[in-house]
């Protein structure tokens, strides 16, 4: 008995060191936005509360600054349909892969897209500049929102869970004259969806955060995401914006992400 609960006490102090040592940039980042930008000189109580705990970042960037606003609405119209490919064409491949019986061919397929989500982003970026070069979308959003789209790991992420489903499954359905859309929609997707709801904050994690992709496609400031805005913002909002940035996923994940991994334990 003592001796598991010093095991238990040692994982506790493990993982509050962990989770002390994540948090620490993030803290040194929060304290950083709430100092005033401008120098105070700290000859009494009310202007030290003034220097370190001022909301001034927030209000300058959030209500004088509408380059922000448009660098993120910028961001969503790339996120938000870039996400709705990502879901249709990964789950149509991975149903494609999943729904006929195991094969070399089908192990040769996964494969490549294993071998394929391990190469970083920049070494395809020359390769899709020279294929949309080609045939004039560069400096269009749809550009990125199609390099964006195809993400082999995501095909990859949902065949791990279109497999767990029985063969006979799919072929009771074919019997009784479904169709292969058919069969996608209604028994595919239901059963993927606990992947597909991971997928969707994992994915837009990403592509809130992608650099490369939209200097190197867009080549327009005025089109460019908020990750590409920071270069050039007064730094005196840098640390607040960069919060700001943040927030919205950092609420997804905390009040869904819990769920969704739970889901997603049997794979």
């Amino acid at each position: 008995m003592k001796l598991y609960n010093s095991s238990r006490s040692a994982q506790i102090v493990l993982k509050v060191l962990l989770g002390g040592f994540v948090l620490v940039p993030v803290l040194s980042v929060l304290a950083a936005s709430l100092r005033s930008p401008v120098p105070l000189r700290l000859d009494s109580m009310t202007a030290f509360v003034e220097r370190y705990f001022s909301l001034e970042q927030y209000r300058d960037i959030l209500f004088h600054n509408l380059d922000y606003w448009a660098c993120f609405w910028n961001a969503v119209f790339l996120l938000v349909p870039s996400m709705l490919l990502t879901v249709i064409f990964a789950s149509l491949a991975a149903y494609g892969l999943s729904c006929q019986s195991r094969s070399k061919g089908q192990k040769a397929v996964v494969m490549g897209y294993i071998l394929l989500s391990l190469l970083p982003v920049q070494i395809l970026l020359v390769p899709n500049f020279i294929a949309l070069s080609s045939i004039g979308l560069i400096g269009s959003r749809l550009s990125v929102i199609l390099v964006a789209s195809f993400s082999p790991y995501y095909v990859y992420f949902l065949f791990r869970i279109c497999r767990q489903l029985r063969l006979e499954i799919f072929e009771a359905a074919r019997i009784e004259g479904a169709g292969e859309l058919k069969i996608y929609w209604f028994i595919a997707m239901p059963q993927m969806k606990s992947g597909i709801g991971m997928l969707l904050l994992i994915g837009a994690a990403d592509l809130w955060n992608m650099v490369e992709q939209p200097l190197a496609l867009l080549q327009d400031p005025a089109k460019y995401p908020l990750t590409l805005m920071f270069r050039s913002i007064n730094s005196g909002m840098q640390y607040a914006g960069s919060i700001i940035f943040s927030l919205p996923f950092v609420i997804l994940l905390l009040c869904f992400g819990g769920e969704a991994a739970k889901n997603l334990e049997h794979i």
